[in-house]
C-alpha cells in the first residue's frame, strides 16, 4: 500500500468559464509550491465547471469518496466559497476526523497550523463581509 500523501485540488465555477479554473489551478500550484513537505507529492484534479455553489458537484463526490477511502490526504482550494455551500462545514469537520489536511490560498489557510476552529470562523467573516 502506497503511504505517499496525495494531494486533491479541487476548483469549481458556475459557468464554462475555462480562465477561471485555469487562475483557480495556477493559485493552487502557487500554494503547493510554497508547502515544501507537499512539493513532491501526487496530485489529483476534480474540477467541477458549470456548478453553482448550492450543491455538491459530482467531481466534489467522486472526492469526497476517495477521502472516504483513504485516497487523499490534503485538499487545497483556490477559496472557500468553491466548496459547495450546504456542506461547507459538515466537509470541514468530515476532514478533521478522517485527518485530512486542509489548505486555501484565499486568506493562506492551512489546517496543520490554524486548526478547523479557525477555518469555520474565517468562513463566517467571509461570508458576513
Amino acid at each position: 500500500m502506497n503511504t505517499t500523501p496525495k494531494v486533491a485540488y479541487y476548483m469549481r465555477c458556475s459557468t464554462d468559464d475555462k480562465e477561471s479554473l485555469s487562475l483557480q489551478k495556477r493559485h493552487l500550484e502557487k500554494l503547493l509550491i510554497k508547502r515544501i513537505d507537499l512539493m513532491d507529492q501526487q496530485v489529483e484534479i476534480y474540477e467541477d465547471e458549470c456548478q453553482s455553489g448550492v450543491k455538491p458537484g459530482i467531481n466534489f463526490i467522486r472526492m469526497h469518496r476517495d477521502i472516504s477511502e483513504g485516497k487523499i490526504n490534503v485538499v487545497m482550494v483556490d477559496r472557500l466559497d468553491r466548496i459547495p455551500v450546504s456542506p461547507i462545514y459538515n466537509f470541514l469537520n468530515f476532514l478533521r476526523i478522517k485527518k485530512v489536511r486542509f489548505l486555501c490560498y484565499d486568506g493562506n489557510l492551512d489546517s496543520s497550523y490554524h486548526g478547523p476552529c479557525l477555518i469555520h470562523e474565517y468562513f463566517k467573516s467571509k461570508k458576513a463581509a
